[in-house]
């Protein structure tokens, strides 16, 4: 019997694609067909609450996980026959920290301080306290200020930081000292019998680097911020440079943004899911041969040369060298490519092979035309 992969992913921004960054069209649907193996048990790990976890299962058509840490570490729910079963092990392993008292109890010691926005009821519970902030508040300053203020009370916690790039706004969560994604995760991992070699980790933000950089398999997505990917590289000691993988995309063609990243590090370090991914995949692989969409632009640089690339205004997978060859691109249209579609000066079906495996195909002038 194969060993299982216990498969953990952060949603926004991660496997949902709600960031600025084009999401490849294909990503998607193999992670529902990979998530129907036996072999994987998939985990979603959210700063969401419950009905915010069900909302983007059912918005973007994931598919239903085994198991959900929400709320940034402080649940866990185990899904089975389509009901979400707290775990109460979890929160009587994380309420020592906070000695009794509740979010409500806390609230009241950080009422004075006034940079600091209570968020809605339903995105706070009994182990979560969460607050709005300006993006550029000064942590370094505020964070020790509130740890003591809890200190003096025998309260043990933790600070999550993140930063809501769409709406702008920053996000505080004050957490028990042991209630974190990171926690959470050896907390199942214990008790449900896997070890780290079978486990993996995808994120994106800077409340996913304690995870990324705690020797965990672990894959950032390309879509993360600079900044995020150097503060991994910061706290990451150097005896676990080889367990955090960047996603670069031009994996089977895909970009390595959102849900395309987690399958290309999950390929990484498991390199038998590549061959999963593609064994499940004879009915979409069928879809996907019917038609290919594609955007093409022209060269101004190189006269009668052609771009085609899968998504328009993404040129990830496309080689830079290439795109310092080919100079300033002009848009000339979105074309959906079928086989019987003929071609000027390329054949359709070596297109459409192309642009599945490397995600780009480089149309010349017919005297130096070659397979991109």
């Amino acid at each position: 019997m194969k060993p299982k992969i216990l498969l953990c992913s952060d949603l926004d921004r991660t496997l949902l694609p709600n960031g600025h960054q084009p999401e490849s069209p294909q990503a998607r649907p193999r992670l529902r067909r990979l998530a129907q193996r036996p072999e994987i048990t998939l985990v979603y790990v959210s700063g969401r609450h419950k009905a915010l976890i069900q909302s983007a299962i059912e918005e973007y058509d994931l598919p239903l996980p085994d198991y959900a840490i929400g709320d940034v570490g402080t649940t866990i729910y185990e899904i089975g026959d389509k009901q979400w079963h707290v775990w109460e092990d979890w929160s009587e392993e994380i309420g020592k920290d906070w000695q009794g008292m509740s979010q409500a109890d806390l609230a009241k010691l950080f009422a004075d301080i006034k940079i600091l926005r209570l968020q809605e009821p339903e995105k706070q519970n009994q182990f979560k306290l969460s607050y709005y902030a300006s993006p550029d508040l000064d942590r370094e300053t505020l964070i020790p200020e509130l740890e003591q203020r809890l200190k003096a009370q025998g309260i043990q916690a933790s600070f999550i930081w993140s930063v809501d790039e769409t709406a702008q706004v920053g996000l505080l969560d004050v957490l028990p000292k042991c209630a974190n994604k990171l926690h959470a995760i050896h907390f199942l991992m214990e008790q449900k019998h896997f070890d780290k070699r079978h486990t993996v980790f995808a994120g994106d933000s800077g409340n996913d680097l304690e995870v990324l950089t705690s020797g965990l398999q672990a894959i950032l997505v390309r879509n993360a911020q600079e900044e995020v990917r150097q503060e991994a590289l910061r706290r990451l000691p150097s005896e676990y440079r080889q367990q955090l993988y960047f996603a670069r995309g031009s994996f089977m063609g895909l970009n390595g943004y959102y849900s395309a990243g987690m399958l290309e590090g999950l390929v990484h370090f498991f390199p038998e899911t590549r061959a999963w991914m593609e064994e499940g995949g004879e009915e979409m692989a069928g879809e996907e041969a019917a038609t290919q969409p594609c955007a093409i632009y022209r060269s101004r640089k190189k006269n009668d040369s052609y771009l085609y690339v899968e998504t328009k205004d993404d040129f990830s997978g496309v080689p830079e060298k290439l795109l310092e060859m080919l100079g300033k691109l002009e848009f000339v249209m979105k074309l959906e490519l079928r086989p019987e579609v003929s071609l000027a000066q390329a054949n359709t079906q070596e297109v459409m092979r192309m642009l599945k495996e490397k995600g780009y195909f480089l149309q010349l002038p017919s005297k130096e035309y070659r397979q991109s």
